[in-house]
C-alpha cells in the first residue's frame, strides 16, 4: 500500500505535458498490438473477437484525442 501511496504522490507531481505524452504512447502501443489486446479481451471478458478488434479501433484514436484539451489548456 505504501508503494501505491508513494507512486500516487509521484504521479500527482507529474507535468500535464509528460502525462500526455505518455497517453499517446499507450495508444499507440495499443494500437500496434491489437491482436493481442484483442484477444485478451475476448479471453478475459468473453468478447466476441470482431468486436474485440472494433472496440480498439474505436477507442485508440479517443485516447489521443481526450489527451489535447487537458494539454491546450495547461
Amino acid at each position: 500500500m505504501e508503494l501505491a501511496k508513494s507512486a500516487e504522490k509521484a504521479w500527482a507531481r507529474t507535468p500535464l505535458w509528460k502525462i500526455a505524452e505518455l497517453l499517446h504512447k499507450a495508444a499507440a502501443i495499443l494500437k500496434e498490438h491489437k491482436a493481442p489486446n484483442a484477444e485478451c479481451l475476448v479471453k478475459e471478458i468473453a468478447k466476441l473477437a470482431k468486436d474485440a478488434f472494433s472496440e480498439l479501433q474505436y477507442n485508440c484514436p479517443k485516447v489521443h484525442w481526450s489527451v489535447c484539451p487537458g494539454v491546450s489548456f495547461h
